[in-house]
């Protein structure tokens, strides 16, 4: 990478390995030099492995929004993935010698990996800011975060009237999982979440006390209205093997929407059972810092 000497202290990539480990002893974004010295603001993946080199770890790491620790292992790392790199400040250059695909030294420490994108600040981000440039990439390259995007402060509201006082629709994002939402309705019924400008790209449930009015399927909406709904995703719901269990369903999605709807059309126990669950949470990412185009364009 040529031009004006630069220290890329917060990094943000969206690739992935083109097997399901690294290849060989690799990175996206580093600069030449003398080794050791390179190597401490250049970092390498372990080679057979899905975690970086023990020699000289990044001052953290995160993969689609959420952070990792120790050696910071991807985990699944043939999907295209983002992951943010904070520097540590052992040797802030300025470095003129930038490469892409191969780190330090020459191009030997190279592993096969596809790169969509990077990005690279001088310094590091607020976690606001952060969270805007994920979104951007997350809605750009169609990629699931697993930011969480509700809490107990976000409207909620039922799809019925059919709940009793002591099991309010509030409950499913009290962050208790001693008490629940229920409602008598049954299939078909489900909540209004309404989250302000986010990008959803999957959601959690945690079943509540009772298996047969576990959510077996789920079909999930978006509006800005609060009028007309879009269909976003539908599909099945993991099985719950116990109470209080988290299942986690996540889907590509690049559209935003502030207001959404999420609906159980089957339940465990068949078409007469009530539905109940613990906890809810939308998972996805935040409105980006400006709308990604729909065709071709310089960024």
């Amino acid at each position: 990478i040529g031009g004006t000497s630069f220290f890329a202290k917060e990094h943000y990539y969206v690739f992935r390995s083109v097997g399901t480990t690294f290849d060989y002893y690799g990175g996206i974004l580093g600069h030449g030099g003398t080794y050791p010295a390179t190597r401490s603001s250049s970092y390498l993946f372990e080679i057979g492995q899905t975690y970086f080199h023990g020699n000289q770890y990044p001052a953290g790491v995160s993969k689609n929004g959420t952070a990792l620790s120790g050696n910071f292992d991807l985990g699944t790392i043939n999907q295209h993935m983002i992951v943010k790199i904070t520097n540590t400040d052992a040797n802030t250059g300025p470095h003129s010698n930038y490469r892409v695909g191969t780190i330090a030294g020459g191009n030997s420490y190279c592993a096969s990996v596809d790169i969509a994108e990077i990005l690279a600040f001088s310094t590091s981000l607020t976690a606001n800011q952060a969270s805007k440039i994920e979104g951007y990439l997350a809605q750009k390259w169609g990629i699931s975060m697993g930011t969480v995007l509700t809490n107990s402060s976000t409207p909620v509201e039922a799809t019925s009237t059919g709940w009793p006082v002591d099991h309010k629709p509030s409950n499913a994002l009290d962050g208790n999982t001693g008490t629940k939402y229920f409602n008598t309705d049954g299939p078909g019924e489900g909540l209004y979440l309404y989250t302000g400008p986010k990008g959803v790209t999957g959601f959690s449930v945690t079943s509540a006390d009772h298996s047969p009015r576990d959510p077996t399927t789920y079909t999930l909406y978006g509006s800005d209205d609060n009028i007309t709904y879009t269909q976003i995703s539908s599909g099945n719901v993991p099985a719950f093997t116990a109470t209080s269990q988290k299942q986690t369903v996540t889907f590509s999605n690049t559209s935003i929407y502030s207001k959404y709807k999420i609906i159980f059309p089957t339940l465990n126990g068949g078409s007469n059972q009530d539905l109940a669950f613990a906890e809810i949470e939308l998972l996805g990412y935040e409105s980006p810092l400006r709308q990604v185009p729909v065709s071709s364009a310089s960024l």
